[in-house]
């Protein structure tokens, strides 16, 4: 592969990882509420996650996997359905699970803070105070339940997750004097409540 063909893939691949990335930030309300009102599993009940993994066992986490989820969901049966519903009308039907990248921000806020109130430097009271929530975000913009990092970040590193939005100040931060080896952002910024 030359490399101006490697160029053009690699390229191709992040165009693609970004949108797969930030697709959910395009919806608008309307699009949340219809997404929300076409919702068929209100009245479904549990499953149970041994019936989720028999289709989607690539969310189970790898063998050996310690992150939270895992290990303090891992042996409860109903993991999946405590972010995702009761997964009695899923069957097939997208309709009849519960997706949080399409919930709007104040449901996705409700189904996070049910087990995460407090964690580490978040605390719900502060979120919804904050700026980030005020420009709509969501936690599962920036977190995902079924990553395997220590923050459960949807990118490999906070740096990568703050680029996304803020790329001229992390680059004013890599080229300044903050721009410290093992330095992040959330060592001075705590994202959920500035």
């Amino acid at each position: 592969m030359t490399n101006r063909a490697k160029a053009t893939f690699f390229g191709g691949a992040l165009i693609v990882m970004f949108i797969l990335l930030f697709s959910q930030v395009a919806w608008t309300t309307e699009d949340q509420d219809n997404y929300m009102a076409a919702y068929t599993g209100a009245d479904a009940t549990m499953v149970g996650a041994t019936v989720c993994l028999a289709c989607h066992s690539d969310k189970a986490g790898a063998e050996g996997d310690d992150t939270d989820h895992v290990s303090t969901l891992g042996e409860e049966a109903n993991r999946c359905e405590k972010c995702h519903g009761p997964g009695s009308k899923h069957n097939g039907d997208v309709k009849g699970i519960l997706n949080p990248g399409k919930m709007p921000q104040d449901e996705v806020t409700t189904t996070c803070t049910a087990c995460h109130e407090t964690k580490g430097k978040f605390v719900k009271t502060e979120w919804v105070e904050s700026k980030h929530f005020d420009g709509g975000l969501t936690c599962v913009q920036c977190h995902s339940g079924h990553s395997t990092n220590d923050s459960f970040l949807v990118t490999e590193t906070v740096k990568e997750l703050c680029n996304n939005c803020h790329e001229e100040i992390v680059t004013a931060f890599d080229t300044g004097t903050h721009g410290a080896p093992n330095t992040t952002c959330n060592m001075c910024h705590n994202p959920h409540n500035n």
